[in-house]
């Protein structure tokens, strides 16, 4: 494949540029009055202990954000800004930049959570949790999640005129399959091969281009004619010669599994089964004026969804199942852990009332 990376910076370097970007003083002026506007206002109890927030805590705010993402090794949060937007630093310091400002950054919790931290000796690498950033690159300034304006993308939206949930997932495995397989030589995939490949299985061809058409637009595939990390993507010939990107790979084999991903996409994913609708529809825990929701309504609603995905993947082909399978068995496996440590919380919370 041919790239001409403009921006490109190995690992090391897209580190070293994220803490150059949070130890400058922050000029644009919505960044840093929303920092203050919130910070210099703040008290707060954490574990039944009264703080008050003093006026240096955009240096602290600081030291915390740089804890999450520098001070442990392979952060969560640092992994998802470099595998979705690498080689364009660009749009890495834009995600950062738009987690400052969200609306869903609970800035003087953090604040708080450093101090206490501070004061115990405690190590603050979990200062920030991974699905709290999520949230607030996700949702940035609305209560709930919409795929078309989110830099989340939903990758269980199904393209216009189908009903199936799954064959961007599947595009993604395949993809993936063969760069598991042959490496980075071996990761190509003639578009025309690709697309028989699916409707030999089932599939309708007018609608594997539309979705290949989205997953590019998407940056989650690359062809060998995109030549720049800042071009527009989108338009997908048959001639054309593609593979899975790192921003692909993050999404199907860790973002996908994760219970802030489902619980967020589900919110504007459409359902197609009358029964699934109504119950999800029952026990969706609606947001307060801070945006806040449910703990367990939100487990709750999630779980269903699974079991809706589960059912939708049944009624796919034999012949599809085969050719890329178990996909709802590993979203499964990966939530399942999210959910026994928001469980453990629930059960924490409720020992405190």
């Amino acid at each position: 494949m041919k790239h001409i990376n403009v921006c490109h910076k190995d690992f090391m370097k897209y580190r070293k540029e994220f803490e150059n970007y949070k130890n400058k003083d922050l000029t644009e002026a919505d960044t840093r009055s929303k920092i203050i506007d919130v910070l210099f206002k703040s008290s707060g109890n954490v574990r039944n202990k009264t703080f008050t927030i003093q006026n240096d805590n955009v240096r602290i705010f600081l030291l915390g954000l740089k804890s999450t993402l520098f001070d442990k090794q392979n952060s969560e949060i640092l992994n998802f800004i470099h595998e979705t937007t690498y080689p364009n630093i660009r749009n890495g310091l834009e995600i950062f930049k738009q987690f400052l400002i969200s609306g869903h950054t609970e800035v003087s919790q953090y604040i708080l959570r450093y101090k206490d931290n501070d004061n115990d000796n405690e190590d603050q690498s979990n200062l920030i949790p991974y699905w709290e950033f999520i949230k607030a690159v996700g949702l940035n300034n609305r209560k709930y999640y919409k795929y078309d304006i989110s830099i989340i993308n939903n990758l269980f939206y199904s393209t216009k005129g189908t009903n199936n949930h799954f064959v961007k997932i599947k595009i993604l495995s395949f993809l993936d399959s063969k760069l598991k397989k042959g490496g980075n030589s071996g990761k190509h995939y003639i578009v025309q091969e690709l697309v028989n490949e699916f409707v030999n299985v089932g599939y309708v061809h007018k609608y594997i281009i539309a979705e290949l058409e989205e997953l590019s637009k998407w940056r989650m595939i690359e062809t060998d004619k995109q030549v720049s990390d800042i071009e527009c993507f989108g338009q997908i010939e048959f001639d054309d010669i593609i593979c899975i990107s790192m921003k692909g790979h993050h999404y199907l084999n860790s973002l996908l599994n994760k219970f802030s991903y489902l619980e967020m996409t589900l919110e504007d994913t459409p359902i197609f089964n009358d029964d699934f609708f109504n119950e999800m529809k029952s026990i969706f825990p609606q947001s307060d004026d801070n945006g806040k929701r449910n703990l367990k309504r939100r487990v709750e609603v999630v779980e269903k969804f699974i079991d809706y995905l589960s059912h939708e993947e049944k009624s796919e082909t034999v012949e599809s199942q085969i050719f890329v399978k178990d996909i709802v068995k590993t979203i499964k496996h990966g939530a399942n852990k999210d959910i026994k440590r928001i469980r453990e919380k629930i059960v924490m919370l409720e020992k405190q009332k």
